[in-house]
């Protein structure tokens, strides 16, 4: 076949030569490209971001340029890295890298790896089968050990590379449709060894030309992706790229780390919105569902578009509009979610949870609901209680060594690092289903992380979204209570250094204190504490707060042990004191909060708690930004019937509590029941045994505040 050389538009590049293998092959192949044309590079981003959408076709087209572009410059090279033989496999690879994407690419690819993960299904198994078969096709062509094909296959069904699983059924066009063009070009018959390079190409990450694909691939989607969100423009130059690549692909040159940034800038600003995660995690649980009814067919994956499949969704009907018999509720919750009509925020958002490989994002995600159904629950708990997970592997490279853990058996395990998000539908009227993913998830976080937990409830809570924590004044009587221990015990150990030994020797929370930010926090105080507090000049008080800040981001359930508990006692002891005889009896108030506090830490209640101490709503609408009611503690908790509760303290020390401190509860109360009608509210005063004969141990006094 003889195509004269031509040259076609590209909103990116302008002009774009149109090689003779960009000619044929889209000739012969034209349903594919065609198909391409319908897909959105950006898969479901455009449903929640309006007017960010270009083709799949588009980034297609501008690959095979970035390939010709690096080719050339090879061309012009003195070392010429890449030999001529391998010129053309590597143009058609490019040819084929994306003709087996799915509609609404890649929560597609995403959910059929989800329905083959929680289903044993005879439909299931036969749907798996007729992957395997496609596999198996492509193994013989691979340049790689048995073992490592055995790998390939498992990277292949694993949800973590569903990145992955588009260039399996890419490969798998080009061998099905091998004998469409393997003789056309010029009378140049390909080889049976240029399909093998061409194949390896495309899935074979061991292969030089799978690197090159992926950086050309790589070049094209964060140019043509800043070009239609709008953002700053990207525009690398294939002579200042492709040259350090050609002398050695595996070494980052400056204009790949531009590129990499530039990728997590746009994966952080639009990809992983809330709102885009969300849409994604849903989507894929009902199109996991789907894909499980005896009338779903697999082949639809390959052949449909976005249109049309979204037509199958949520209307249960095929191109030719004939009624399909999907179950009726999952359709329902399709339409749903397109129409906008689920509604879920994010709570928070924890990044680099390290946890160990050998646990699934699946596993982790059925342990943190807590429900003791088959697997396939995991589809229908977001519809079903209001709380939704999402799990995925991090982009968050801590260490750039292998990080590894201790299994409880002693046995060393490696491990990954995952983020995770929590979600709770608008509509949700308590938080019992919040709650109890929280205390699920709560041993695997790090103090850090716990903190965001905190700050997520706390917006949570407050009527405007948005809070902020005044307890500067809290920690500082708590500090103060710290050293006067120390001055008491002056030949012992720093109480707050001896207080961290001890927690870090719990056994039942070994794990946690293997988390990277807890080792470095425990390595750095106890050093430079122990030089600096023999320094006169030294503010003990302020690092004290500081340390006890970060030990109370530690699971209450760690504070509440009976190691701990001595600890906490003492504090509470010596505050007691203080609130008994203050130097300054202004402070008395703030001793008298921290004791409260104290406390409530020290006596256990329910199957779970979290505390939040001096919660402030933020309110922009006034000048000062910031409410004037401060709310002393928020205890949400997880009783024994596994409802959540949240009580409410306010705590004083004067006579007449009753007054504004009754508007001020009145205020948060009322918005909370309003937000969340079925929550179970208590609302107390915590207030001084019996202040007139000094009887200063706190006691709670009832405020007739309370629903449920």
């Amino acid at each position: 076949m003889n195509i004269e050389a031509n040259y076609r538009h590209d909103p990116l590049y302008r002009i774009i030569n149109n090689t003779l293998e960009m000619q044929m092959i889209e000739k012969n192949l034209r349903v594919y490209f065609e198909r391409l044309k319908k897909i959105n590079s950006l898969g479901l981003v455009p449903e929640i971001i309006e007017k960010a959408k270009y083709p799949k076709y588009e980034h297609a087209i501008g690959t095979i340029h970035q390939i010709n572009s690096l080719i050339e410059i090879n061309q012009l090279s003195h070392r010429q890295s890449i030999i001529e033989k391998y010129y053309r496999p590597l143009k058609i690879s490019a040819e084929f890298l994306h003709l087996g994407h799915f509609p609404f690419t890649y929560s597609t690819e995403r959910a059929l790896l989800l329905a083959f993960i929680i289903s044993d299904t005879e439909k299931i198994k036969n749907d798996k089968e007729k992957l395997k078969v496609k596999i198996e096709k492509l193994l013989p062509f691979l340049e790689i050990d048995s073992k490592e094909k055995l790998d390939f296959v498992e990277k292949i069904f694993s949800i973590k590379d569903f990145k992955f699983l588009y260039k399996v059924f890419s490969s798998h066009i080009l061998l099905e449709n091998w004998n469409v063009f393997f003789k056309k070009f010029n009378g140049e018959k390909l080889t049976e060894d240029d399909k093998k390079i061409m194949i390896n190409n495309i899935i074979n990450d061991d292969c030089v030309g799978y690197h090159y694909l992926d950086l050309a691939d790589r070049t094209d989607f964060v140019q043509r992706d800043a070009l239609y969100f709008g953002t700053i423009k990207i525009d690398i130059s294939p002579k200042h790229l492709y040259p350090n690549a050609l002398a050695n692909i595996f070494e980052v040159s400056a204009e790949e780390d531009f590129l990499y940034h530039n990728l997590h800038y746009l994966t952080e600003s639009f990809y992983k919105t809330p709102e885009v995660v969300c849409f994604s995690r849903l989507y894929e649980k009902i199109v996991a569902a789907l894909i499980q009814s005896e009338h779903f067919k697999i082949e639809w994956l390959v052949n449909y578009d976005d249109d049309s499949f979204k037509w199958l969704i949520t209307a249960s009907k095929d191109k030719e509009n004939k009624k399909i018999k999907f179950p009726e509720e999952w359709i329902d919750r399709a339409d749903k979610l397109f129409k906008k009509q689920l509604s879920f925020i994010q709570i928070f958002k924890i990044d680099g949870v390290q946890l160990s490989s050998k646990i699934s994002i699946i596993d982790i995600e059925h342990e943190l609901i807590g429900k003791e159904n088959p697997k396939k629950y995991i589809l229908s708990y977001p519809f079903e209680t209001g709380t939704l997970i999402s799990i995925d592997s991090s982009e968050i490279e801590l260490f750039d060594d292998t990080e590894y853990l201790l299994s409880p058996n002693g046995q060393i395990s490696e491990t990954e690092y995952l983020d995770i998000c929590v979600y709770q539908n608008k509509k949700q009227n308590d938080l019992s289903e919040l709650l109890k993913i929280i205390s699920n998830l709560s041993k695997y976080l790090s103090p850090t992380d716990q903190k965001k937990v905190r700050e997520g409830l706390s917006d949570l809570l407050s009527r405007t979204g948005k809070h902020t924590i005044k307890n500067t004044a809290v920690l500082k009587s708590i500090a103060e209570a710290i050293a006067i221990i120390d001055k008491k015990q002056p030949t012992s150990e720093i109480f707050i250094i001896d207080y961290i030994n001890i927690l870090s020797r719990n056994s039942e929370f070994d794990e946690l204190w293997k988390k990277p930010d807890l080792v470095a926090w425990k390595e750095m105080i106890f050093p430079q504490l122990k030089t600096y507090i023999e320094d006169p000049g030294f503010d003990k008080i302020d690092a004290f707060a500081r340390i006890f800040q970060d030990i109370l981001d530690l699971p209450i359930k760690l504070l509440q042990s009976e190691s701990s508990k001595q600890y906490l006692t003492k504090i509470s002891e010596t505050l007691l004191n203080l609130v008994r005889d203050p130097e300054d009896k202004d402070l008395r108030g703030n001793y008298f909060e921290a004791l409260c506090l104290i406390e409530k830490i020290i006596n256990p209640k329910g199957l779970f708690q979290i505390f939040i101490n001096g919660h402030t709503v933020v309110d922009p609408a006034q000048k000062s930004d910031t409410d004037k009611n401060e709310y002393d503690i928020l205890e949400l908790r997880l009783n024994d019937n596994n409802k959540a509760e949240l009580w409410i303290y306010s705590c004083s020390i004067s006579t007449g509590i009753e007054g504004g401190n009754k508007n001020q509860l009145n205020l948060l109360y009322n918005n909370i029941r309003k937000k969340f009608p079925n929550l179970i509210i208590r609302t107390r005063y915590c207030v001084p045994e019996n202040r007139s004969r000094k009887k200063w141990m706190p006691q709670l006094k009832e405020s007739g505040l309370n629903s449920n």
